[in-house]
């Protein structure tokens, strides 16, 4: 009886820690969204970015949406017991990803920890040491923002999905700890330090791409942006942390929403600018025809 009424404390416990984020989510999406037509209204027209109902609203709400529905997944993670990790079998892994299972590094983890938390001061870097940046902190704040918010929904709702075992539960030298048999045990695809830091990586040349299209610089940013993130995959591989397919599939979906959601914005601000160019030109023609009469 005392082992079922635990069990229904920490049930309610978890339901209440879900609600409480669900409702935090959706209010910052209320607010984001409120926010719009002001930031919109505040920002420069020679801006290559541009928000807009029509592009923000659709990438909040699947942002929200896989949020949500990964922080319902995860919570479902049943931590695995000393009888379950004694049944793994290394040979049921598919061959590229096998050989990982001997790798462990505490030291090599807690290094790439660092490039995951320093990843969203990459775009901040930028806008601070560049003057046409800085003139649309808004507008690169709120870009920032939905990067950051798509790519960690991606990441939760994959990790709560698939529920992958990572490499270094099968390793009989690895002491037990939360990443071996607690829930961060099943949580291996994909790699969430890949995919931020391969978001944020692209993002940031994309943005220094955008404002700067002529530097000679955009090579060697896009080197980096391509570097950093798998540098930090072979970390997280070396770690025991992850197996190859859970780094490439991080750097392939944290690379894409880092380089398309300001790839988006960009296209809205030329359609924009043609929209204005073209009420420009109307007016300047009914302006000559009243003249001529």
């Amino acid at each position: 009886m005392l082992y079922i009424q635990d069990e229904l404390k920490l049930y309610l416990f978890k339901m209440s820690f879900l609600s409480s984020k669900s409702i935090l989510y959706s209010l910052l999406f209320v607010l984001f969204i409120w926010l719009i037509p002001q930031i919109s209204a505040a920002q420069k027209e020679q801006s290559p970015y541009r928000l807009s109902y029509q592009a923000d609203i659709p990438i909040v709400f699947t942002s929200l949406a896989f949020e949500l529905g990964g922080i319902s997944l995860t919570q479902k993670i049943m931590p695995l017991t000393e009888m379950d990790i004694a049944d793994l079998d290394p040979m049921d892994i598919n061959p590229f990803d096998r050989g990982v299972t001997g790798f462990f590094n505490e030291s090599i983890a807690d290094v790439s920890d660092w490039f995951l938390n320093t990843a969203p001061l990459y775009p901040v870097i930028f806008v601070l040491a560049d003057n046409k940046m800085r003139k649309d902190f808004l507008v690169l704040g709120a870009l920032t923002a939905e990067t950051l918010f798509m790519t960690e929904a991606l990441v939760r709702f994959s990790k709560g999905a698939f529920k992958r075992t990572r490499p270094l539960v099968y390793n009989p030298d690895v002491p037990y700890s939360p990443f071996k048999d607690g829930k961060g045990a099943k949580v291996s695809f994909f790699s969430g330090h890949t995919a931020m830091v391969s978001s944020m990586s692209f993002f940031s040349a994309r943005l220094f791409a955008d404002y700067h299209p002529d530097s000679k610089w955009r090579y060697v940013v896009w080197g980096l942006a391509a570097a950093v993130p798998a540098t930090v995959a072979g970390m997280r591989v070396a770690a025991g942390k992850h197996f190859y397919t859970d780094v490439i599939a991080g750097y392939l979906i944290g690379g894409a929403v880092g380089y398309f959601i300001p790839t988006i914005h960009k296209k809205v601000a030329q359609k924009h600018r043609k929209k204005a160019n073209v009420k420009l030109d109307t007016g300047l023609g009914l302006t000559r025809l009243s003249w001529e009469f």
